[in-house]
């Protein structure tokens, strides 16, 4: 109430009319109460007014606040959609990469499906190629292995046979050595016929072996009955001298044709020499000049193109037609004359032989050239 004096200047005015007048102050003071009456009624619908505009003040800060919430809830729906969209935006390209992934994993799959395909394809060839060439080197190796199963014994036993006939040649030369240096002519017979019985066992072995390779498919009893057989052929093509049949069917090759032929001469020569120291001690030397002519045959038969052998067969004849047992022997004249006519032959045809070979071996031909015209000139 004071302040609505204060606010009134009629009270105010009373109020100090009040000290200078109280009756005055009382017709004021009713005057001040009508005038707050009236200012009273007047205040109210001030504050109807007041009370209205708070009203719609809180109104409008309600749609204030509700349109501040309205517009933050629409940010936040805002950011939200915004956030779905990006959300949306990341799995669609999420989703893209993913099918492109899988695409090019299809693709690769495929891809390596094509190339597993060709790498297959690849293999199996190699594969085909690699056992082609290995069953090739498979059939070579059992070739080659069949081959040398064969073919090193062979050469093993071509080798031994060349060490054979080389021993078989050393020996010969020692026998003739014997008679010619040291004039031993029992040691040069004995050596000389080892070396011929070595070499026909030699061809008589090589013979049965290629009997029996040959006789593989025949039975038992066959292969008994073959062995027994060639086993006689053995025992009879060892004894010396040989038979026509023996030496041909010995089949010799050509350093045991030479070495046989060589060592049967020089058993052939030692009996001549035995022969002439029998003619010296005035004994008969039938003997030694049979068992000459004897080995002076197989050694013609095996190489009749011998000179040195042609020589010694017409020597023999001529001794035999010459001896005197055949001499004393009023039978044997026919026969006599008959030794002398082979040893003319015998002896021509070893000077023709050594005048066509003259420019081979020239000492040794002109030795045997001069004894078989000197006792060609005795016949």
């Amino acid at each position: 109430m004071e302040t609505m004096a204060a606010d009134d200047p009629t009270a105010a005015k009373a109020e100090e009319n009040r000290h200078q007048h109280p009756l005055m102050y009382l017709h004021a003071n009713k005057t001040a109460t009508a005038n707050n009456t009236t200012h009273v009624k007047r205040e109210e619908p001030q504050s109807a007014a007041r009370e209205n505009d708070k009203d719609e003040v809180k109104i409008m800060n309600a749609i204030n606040k509700s349109s501040s919430s309205s517009s933050k809830m629409s940010s936040i729906m805002s950011m939200k959609s915004i956030i779905m969209i990006v959300l949306l935006i990341v799995v669609i390209i999420s989703l893209h990469s993913t099918l492109q992934t899988f695409e090019i994993i299809d693709n690769k799959i495929a891809t390596s499906a094509i190339l597993l395909h060709h790498f297959h394809s690849f293999i199996v060839t190699v594969a085909t190629i690699l056992s082609k060439i290995f069953y090739a080197f498979k059939d070579i190796i059992l070739l080659l292995i069949a081959s040398s199963s064969s073919s090193p014994p062979n050469n093993n036993i071509n080798n031994a046979q060349v060490m054979v006939m080389e021993q078989f040649q050393s020996r010969l030369q020692k026998g003739q050595q014997l008679m010619a240096q040291y004039k031993d002519i029992s040691g040069s017979e004995m050596v000389c016929k080892s070396v011929a019985n070595a070499v026909v066992i030699t061809a008589n072995d090589r013979k049965r072996n290629i009997d029996n390779k040959r006789g593989n498919g025949n039975d038992d009893d066959g292969d008994e009955a073959q062995d027994g057989t060639e086993h006689t052929a053995t025992t009879t093509t060892t004894t010396l001298p040989l038979s026509y049949s023996s030496i041909v069917s010995l089949q010799l090759t050509q350093e045991e044709t030479n070495l046989l032929s060589k060592s049967l001469s020089c058993v052939a020569e030692a009996n001549l020499n035995l022969s002439q120291q029998q003619q010296q001690q005035h004994v008969d030397q039938l003997e030694y000049l049979t068992i000459a002519k004897s080995y002076l045959d197989n050694a013609l038969v095996i190489d009749p193109t011998d000179p040195l052998i042609r020589a010694n067969v017409g020597l023999t004849y001529l001794l035999l037609g010459t001896s005197s047992s055949s001499l004393d022997n009023n039978n044997d004249e026919e026969s006599s004359v008959q030794f002398v006519l082979q040893s003319i032959q015998h002896l021509n045809v070893a000077i023709g032989i050594l005048k066509s070979n003259s420019d081979s071996n020239g000492e040794s031909n002109e030795a045997v050239y001069m004894a078989a015209l000197y006792n060609l000139g005795l016949a």
